[in-house]
């Protein structure tokens, strides 16, 4: 599975969040470049992983400190929920067969 960003509302502010999948119903969360943290679906609850069991990334950990040019953000019980509805929609949208297209120039049109 490739990595994928969502968006989500926080504080009344748009984010984007990177999701980076560590198996099939575990993503770690990057905002602006650093590992915000992971996340994992346990039947049908979603929950924050501990951080000695994140995988290696290569990415840093976040930093905090820039609230005059970013949203401060915390994964908080119910941000993870949030995330989770947000990664399961994006799943379910994204993981269909794709769409079989016909170049314009072989389209019949029907009127």
């Amino acid at each position: 599975m490739e990595p994928f960003n969502i968006r989500i509302t926080y504080n009344a502010r748009e984010l984007t969040l990177t999701i980076l999948p560590i198996t099939e119903m575990q993503f770690t969360i990057v905002y602006f470049g650093g590992v915000l943290g992971a996340v994992q679906c346990l039947g049908k609850s979603w929950k924050l992983m501990d951080r000695n069991s994140i995988p290696e990334s290569g990415l840093p950990e976040y930093k905090t400190g820039y609230k005059n040019s970013r949203t401060e953000i915390e994964l908080t019980t119910e941000v993870v929920d949030y995330l989770g509805i947000k990664i399961t929609n994006y799943l379910s949208t994204n993981n269909s067969e794709p769409e079989k297209t016909v170049p314009a120039h072989r389209r019949k049109i029907r009127e």
